[in-house]
């Protein structure tokens, strides 16, 4: 499953050129990944309220071209794999006319409330499987 989330660079992501800060992407991912996970049939929130949190402990980036401010982009996200600690997610950010301007991927890993590694819930594990092979 690729899914696509739309983005419009705010003026508050940009810097004095009128480019998209590199940290933006970052923020761009978690939103497409919340959003990934909706479409799933899971969310955040529901995880959390279980005790299963989704901490990222890799983020990788690779800038090709700048996103600029106000223009409309698309970040597709997908799975790149699953375990039962550990999910990793692959991005593309695209603009209107298609160009590639950025990829990344980030892993997350599920803790409970104090921190410590433990699996995800059968259910969303299930459902990021079966989101994987679509």
């Amino acid at each position: 499953m690729i899914h696509p989330t739309p983005i419009r660079v705010r003026y508050s992501e940009t810097d004095q050129m009128g480019i998209a800060h590199h940290t933006s992407y970052a923020a761009w991912f978690e939103v497409a990944r919340i959003d990934f996970l909706e479409a799933a049939g899971s969310s955040y929130k529901s995880m959390e309220e279980r005790g299963f949190l989704l901490a990222v402990i890799e983020l990788n980036i690779r800038y090709r071209k700048p996103a600029l401010f106000d223009e409309r982009l698309t970040v597709r996200s997908w799975l790149n794999s699953v375990k039962p600690v550990k999910v990793a997610f692959q991005y593309e950010v695209v603009n209107e006319a298609g160009d590639l301007l950025t990829e990344g991927t980030t892993v997350l890993g599920c803790l409970n409330r104090e921190g410590r590694p433990q699996g995800l819930p059968k259910d969303v594990l299930e459902l990021l499987m079966k989101a994987m092979e679509e």
